[in-house]
């Protein structure tokens, strides 16, 4: 169903576009990863001016790939740069930001019982390690997320509230608000160019 497969290219590209500008240096840490990449790129223009009946199904494999292979070199370098202080909480973060919009799995007596620490403790846990609650992380992350979907989209407020399981609209408006110093059409207006919190 190529709807279905545009709907997972899109929050593939999400989850890159949301994240990328929070790991330093470059996020292909490889250049055999590079290579792939700019080969296959010269691949899909080759296909798309071929244009035969197998050049739809190539194309989007390609595509399909170089999103994954961005994805993945993205959640290692959050595993990386938390290795650091503690390899574990790189493993809880890569987790929560592939499961934003799964509230089940992102609740802390989820978090504390698939990474084995009690529940009592992980809050602090989490605050130690990323200076920053857990709570106010997941908003932040989907915050992320939030732009880029305001930026490169057409749906409307509800619908991404809805996507990102905010409450509802409004609840998305205040929390971007707070978080941005700014309503969400000034964000809109000014095409994403504002410095951004940590």
């Amino acid at each position: 169903d190529n709807m279905a497969q545009y709907g997972d290219w899109f929050e593939r590209i999400s989850y890159v576009l949301a994240n990328y500008n929070r790991i330093p240096g470059d996020i292909i840490s490889t250049e055999r990863e590079r290579n792939f990449i700019i080969e296959n790129i010269k691949t899909v223009h080759h296909e798309y001016t071929v244009s035969d009946g197998y050049s739809h199904a190539i194309i989007m494999g390609i595509v399909a790939s170089i999103l994954n292979i961005l994805a993945r070199s993205i959640e290692t370098r959050y595993v990386e740069d938390a290795n650091d202080t503690e390899s574990r909480f790189g493993e809880i973060l890569r987790f929560i930001n592939r499961n934003l919009t799964d509230k089940s799995k992102i609740k802390l007596p989820a978090l504390a019982d698939r990474f084995g620490i009690s529940q009592s403790y992980f809050s602090e846990y989490f605050k130690k390690q990323s200076s920053d609650s857990l709570a106010s992380y997941i908003v932040k992350s989907k915050l992320r997320l939030a732009e880029t979907k305001i930026l490169h989209t057409d749906l409307s407020l509800k619908e991404i509230a809805y996507q990102l399981d905010f409450t509802d609209s409004s609840h998305l408006a205040r929390a971007f608000k707070k978080h941005y110093k700014m309503t969400v059409s000034e964000f809109r207006a000014q095409g994403g160019n504002v410095c951004r919190a940590a």
